[in-house]
């Protein structure tokens, strides 16, 4: 098991130390990568062998899903999970109110039902890392309670 450790220390380094490329472009060759080495596993005839192959490539495999939605998704990510339409943190009047905010930042015609949904599925975090970029110069913060 050490050794198991060892490889996920490896992988956590190799992920902070930044390599080069677009991040899915990476994530997806490290996918590949995985997957070649899954089919190898699954030729492997020793139990314990098989095991150890199995149990670092599934370290792997969480570290891969931890970088897609950390990397690739980030907030947008809420929009794959399921969420109750009807849980937007606003009522009505703040939703309006953001609505026309968004508008006077340049979006011509924002949807309320994809706006509601999004703020449904998004963390603080994730909310308070959205108003920045959508608009830097418009008090949306205020607008989503931050």
């Amino acid at each position: 098991m050490s050794g198991i450790l060892r490889e996920f220390e490896q992988i956590q380094q190799e992920q902070s130390s930044g390599s080069s490329g677009a991040p899915l472009s990476r994530i997806l060759q490290e996918f590949e990568q995985i997957q070649r080495e899954q089919r190898e596993a699954n030729a492997c005839t020793e139990r314990r062998e098989w095991w150890e192959r199995r149990s670092r490539l599934d370290l792997r495999m969480q570290s891969l899903i931890q970088s897609l939605d950390s990397e690739v998704l980030g907030c947008w990510r809420g929009l794959l999970l399921p969420q109750d339409p009807g849980n937007c943190p606003l009522d009505e009047q703040e939703l309006s109110q953001l609505l026309q905010e968004l508008q006077e930042c340049g979006w011509e015609s924002p949807n309320p039902a994809l706006l509601q949904t999004l703020l449904a599925a998004l963390s603080p975090a994730d909310l308070r890392s959205l108003a920045v970029s959508v608009c830097p110069a418009r008090p949306l913060l205020q607008i989503l309670g931050f």
